[in-house]
Formats: structure tokens, C-alpha cells, sequence
């Protein structure tokens, strides 16, 4: 009943400081399909922080044009952090309206008393290398207003981490008045140690209390005219049709496009020649992933419930056994596209007889017992049993009892043929 978002360009990094007043403003929109007002509200930690203020939102109003409450669908949701201890917290968004409550988002936060700067490269574009410009160096300097000396490092495609000694940077220490100089760091990319394509380069200062990331910017390797490109990234750039299946029904990709892109940045829209080796025998929210060329990429689905058996009818082949005999009892589940279901069968005597896991039975000696069949749905709770009685009984009793059964039929027979006659 209650439904909204939040802007995620706005968390895709949260980082809270001295530098920035400890400080940001997230904006989004919620609506309840009551058609009544919704409060969202920020919490950290699990306590409460803040509560957005209603705001206008004309592209929700334009979808929902009829609600009374769409006009102030939005919201501006102002974080002051300054009261959190230094660290990470999680920070939980939840819209409300009264009866309801619903998480919109949740995410991780870092409070911190770092300020920093990366001198180069700039991130607003990538930086490139070429065989005419073969190296990028590296600047920039952080320090702790609480006084804590820092240690620096750096990692490619977030694989090993390479450590950086602290420079000297007097320029910003006096600018800022830190208690010591060794606030900056330096390193230098090479085409040499790096392999063709686009790589994520990510810088790191370091307290005994805390990391932080100070920068991610990217690398792109260009190959040497004539070498053969290679795929690198598999973008989804249209979602299949269909993302709810029913159990164990077949994932379809109609309507997907891809988009590939190769190490020469160059870009390729695919609509098929992509797999996946998804299957929907687990319901509920499924990952599915996509297979080109060595890459992949992946989305979500959901699963329903298996429909789970009601009833159970069991049907022996002969209810009455000489010891040592065998017979089969067949199980019939209702309804008929039962799935995910389990039968587990049970002798109520086994000196009498035995019973196997597919229903087979093997009379011991002379007795009567029940056997019990059991059904379990997929979640291995049990919805319905079903039981028979078998007999076991000598076997020269089991010839008395078919030789009456015989004469008994002669003698009917006998009697309706002189019916017949008369």
C-alpha cells in the first residue's frame, strides 16, 4: 500500500565530514495507495535522525494524476550527522502513513574527521593512455583534524592494494594549520603494467579508527591499432517482458537487449547469442545472470510458491499377503500440478510389513498393520496423510480363502444361468 524512491545518484557515495559540515540533502518521492499524506523519515543505527519535508514533484503528478496526495509527493530529507561517533553506520530511509511503514532504502554511511583532495587527475573524464602518453601521476593529500597520522595506498579493479609513503605537502598543512607536513601522497600509473581496457583505480587513506576512499577514477589502456578487440563490460540496457515466473517455469530472455562493450570503448547492442543458466525451482527474488564471450551481467526475477498437494489417495495392488510376499502401492496427489511435494511412507508394524521409499511393501510374518503415506510441501511442512490396512496371513489360509472366493463365484454364476432358464 505505500510505494516511492530515492534519488540514487545522491547515495551512490555517502560520506559524511568535517569538509562537508557532516552534512547532505536526499530528495525522492512516496506515495500510499490510501490517497493520504506519508512521512519519511530517516533512521541510524535503528534510532531516529531526521524527517523529510513534503515536497512537489510535477513528474509523479504527471503519472498519478488523479491521487489528491501527489502534489506533494516528494521529499527533501536534510542529514546532519555531526552527533554520530566517526565510522561506518547504516542508514535506513522509511516512508509512513499512519498504519503502514515501508524501507525505501537502505544504505551504508561514513562519518569521518578527514578532509582530503586529489590534485590529479581530475574525475570528471577519463584518463587514457596511449603509447604517446604511457604514464599518469597521481597527486593529492588527506589528514585527520583529530591529529592522527594516516598511511595511503591505492588498488587496481579493486585487486591488491599498493601502499604509498607520506610526502611532504607544506602548501596544505599551513594553509590548513596541521600539526605535521606529511600529509600527501604520490604514485604513477604505467601503460606498461596495465592490460588493454578500462580499469577502476581507487585511493585510500588509512587511521587505526577508519578507511576511507578518497577517490575512484577510471584508467582506459587504449589497444595498438590492428589488435583484435575483446569484450570487456555486458550491459543490460532493456529488461526482459517477463520478471515473475511461476515455479520451475522457464526463464525467457524475449525482449532483453544487451549492450557489449569492448576494449576499444567501442560499443555493441546485442538481442540474442547471450545464455543463462538460470532456473526457477526456488521461488521467491532470484538472481539471474547472463553469459557472452567470458562476461556477464545480471538482473532479477521473481519466483511464486510451488502449488502444494491437498490430498492423497492410495490404491495397493493386494491388501491381503502370504509372509515374505511383496506388493506396490500406487499415490495419487490432488490436484494434478502439484509441485515440490515429498511423500514419506511409514509402517505402523514392521514385524508385520516393511515399506520403502517408493511404496513397494514386504509382508514379515502373520499380522495386520497400517501403512501410512505422508505428505510435505516444498517448505517441509506437512498438508495432508493417507493410510491402508494390510493383512498378512498364511499362505495355505490365503488358498482356503481364494478356493471360497472361487466357489462363491461359481455358485453366483450357477444362479443366474438357472434364472435364465426358468
Amino acid at each position: 500500500s505505500l510505494f516511492g524512491a530515492v534519488d540514487d545518484s545522491i547515495l551512490k557515495k555517502l560520506h559524511f565530514s568535517q569538509e562537508t559540515g557532516f552534512t547532505t540533502t536526499i530528495t525522492g518521492w512516496a506515495l500510499s495507495k490510501r490517497n493520504t499524506p506519508v512521512h519519511v523519515r530517516a533512521y541510524v543505527d535503528g534510532s531516529f535522525l531526521a524527517q523529510a519535508s513534503a515536497i512537489s514533484n510535477a513528474k509523479i503528478r504527471s503519472i498519478f494524476p488523479v491521487w489528491d496526495t501527489t502534489d506533494k509527493s516528494g521529499f527533501s530529507l536534510s542529514l546532519n550527522t555531526s552527533c554520530l561517533c566517526t565510522g561506518k553506520h547504516v542508514l535506513d530511509i522509511f516512508a509512513e502513513d499512519g498504519s503502514n511503514r515501508v524501507l525505501l532504502k537502505s544504505v551504508n554511511i561514513q562519518v569521518s574527521n578527514m578532509v582530503y583532495a586529489l590534485d590529479t587527475p581530475t574525475l570528471e573524464e577519463t584518463v587514457v593512455l596511449t603509447a604517446d602518453e604511457p604514464l599518469v601521476c597521481v597527486q593529492g593529500w588527506c589528514f585527520d583534524r583529530s591529529g592522527e597520522h594516516l598511511s595511503y595506498s591505492y588498488s587496481i579493479d579493486n585487486s591488491t592494494r599498493y601502499f604509498l609513503q607520506a610526502q611532504e605537502r607544506k602548501d596544505v598543512s599551513d594553509m590548513l594549520g596541521c600539526q605535521y607536513s606529511d600529509i600527501g601522497f604520490t604514485f604513477t600509473l604505467e601503460l606498461e603494467n596495465l592490460s588493454i581496457g578500462v580499469h577502476s583505480i581507487r585511493v585510500y587513506a588509512s587511521s587505526d579508527t577508519e578507511v576511507i576512499c578518497i577517490s575512484t577514477f577510471s584508467v582506459y589502456v587504449v589497444p595498438e591499432p590492428g589488435l583484435q578487440r575483446n569484450p570487456i563490460q555486458l550491459q543490460i540496457s532493456r529488461l526482459p517482458d517477463q520478471l515473475e515466473y511461476d515455479f520451475g517455469e522457464p526463464v525467457s530472455l524475449d525482449g532483453m537487449l544487451l549492450e557489449v562493450v569492448y576494449d576499444d570503448l567501442s560499443v555493441n547492442v546485442l538481442r540474442d547469442g547471450f545464455s543463462t543458466l538460470a532456473t526457477t525451482d526456488i521461488p521467491g527474488n532470484q538472481t539471474v545472470a547472463l553469459l557472452y564471450e567470458g562476461i556477464s551481467a545480471d538482473f532479477s526475477i521473481y519466483v511464486r510458491n510451488p502449488i502444494a498437494p491437498q490430498s492423497i489417495k492410495l490404491t495397493a495392488g493386494r491388501d491381503v499377503l502370504a509372509p515374505l510376499q511383496t506388493t506396490q502401492i500406487t499415490a495419487s496427489i490432488q490436484p494434478d500440478n502439484a509441485q515440490a511435494y515429498s511423500i514419506v511412507w511409514k509402517s505402523s508394524d514392521s514385524s508385520v510389513a516393511i515399506v520403502s521409499d517408493d511404496g513397494s511393501i514386504k509382508s514379515v510374518a502373520r499380522g495386520e498393520c497400517e501403512i501410512i503415506a505422508v505428505v510435505y510441501d516444498y517448505y517441509g511442512n506437512e498438508v495432508c496423510r493417507e493410510s491402508t490396512t494390510i493383512q498378512v496371513k498364511s499362505a495355505f489360509r490365503i488358498f482356503l480363502l481364494r478356493v471360497r472366493q472361487w466357489i462363491l463365484r461359481l455358485f453366483r454364476i450357477r444362479s443366474i444361468t438357472s434364472i435364465f432358464e426358468s
